[in-house]
């Protein structure tokens, strides 16, 4: 019955992981169609979930993997399922359990299924907090079945792998891989990546003036600066020092970055 709406949920234990698939009524391509939903352990993708947030990503699922049982992955009709994925802080410290992952970055994204490992992120249409021992969970909907990965952002243990970008930055030459002026969407501005939880980011003129300063004892890991000065007027072209300090440690590093406006 093409008309039928079916559930398939799934459980990873013993991390009690539940992912959950509804497709609607009219969304199967024929009657003998089923849906399959399979948690792939220890997947490992060959290159960053979202180059828009490069090195910060990190996992709370392995991976779930969601097809019809004919083998087609597009949905029927222009309908949509819902994809729903949990997660659990017991301990209500803010981090998912068992990683150093904060569970309000998470996001769910999907594989676009076409070669070089390509993931985006989906959008968020109902989420519920962990709280009184119960999961927290998001959800998301798909027109076309793939592999999916419950995503966030954890804090760094060091600076060995900072990551500053993109640079250069053109923000107006229209490539966004070159980056964007600023909106406050990921990928807009420069972009700050596997930092520590207590972190110092200062940026400088070669003339020595400190154009951008940020600092936290509690980081995500990730830090966007809008490309302006303290006075909120855009930075002008030209080459800039960046200084990045684990204020737990002492660590510093540096490095330079090119402005192209």
């Amino acid at each position: 019955n093409v008309n039928r709406t079916e559930t398939v949920t799934i459980t990873n234990n013993p991390d009690t992981q539940t992912g959950q698939v509804v497709i609607p009524a009219g969304a199967f391509p024929s009657a003998a169609d089923t849906a399959q939903v399979f948690i792939i352990v220890s997947f490992e993708p060959s290159t960053p979930f979202d180059t828009a947030l490069p090195g910060t990503n990190a996992d709370v699922w392995d991976a779930l993997e969601v097809k019809l049982s004919n083998g087609d992955t597009q949905l029927a009709n222009g309908e949509t399922a819902t994809v729903t994925m949990t997660f659990r802080d017991d301990n209500n410290d803010g981090f998912v359990d068992g990683t150093q992952i904060r569970w309000n970055t998470l996001k769910i994204y999907r594989h676009t299924g076409v070669a070089g490992d390509l993931w985006e992120e989906r959008p968020t249409i109902a989420k519920q907090d962990p709280a009184n021992g119960q999961p927290g969970w998001l959800k998301t909907w798909t027109e076309h079945f793939s592999i999916f990965r419950l995503v966030g952002v954890g804090a760094s243990v060091n600076l060995s792998n900072v990551v500053v970008g993109p640079n250069p930055f053109r923000p107006n030459d229209g490539n966004p891989a070159t980056g964007a002026n600023y909106t406050g969407a990921a990928g807009t501005g420069i972009f700050f990546g596997n930092l520590p939880a207590q972190v110092e980011i200062e940026v400088f003129s070669l003339s020595g003036r400190r154009v951008f300063r940020f600092s936290t004892t509690n980081s995500t890991g990730q830090v966007q600066w809008d490309v302006r000065n303290g006075d909120g007027q855009d930075v002008a072209s030209g080459v800039y020092l960046w200084r990045i300090k684990d204020t737990s440690t002492g660590e510093t590093r540096t490095g330079k970055l090119t402005v192209i406006r």
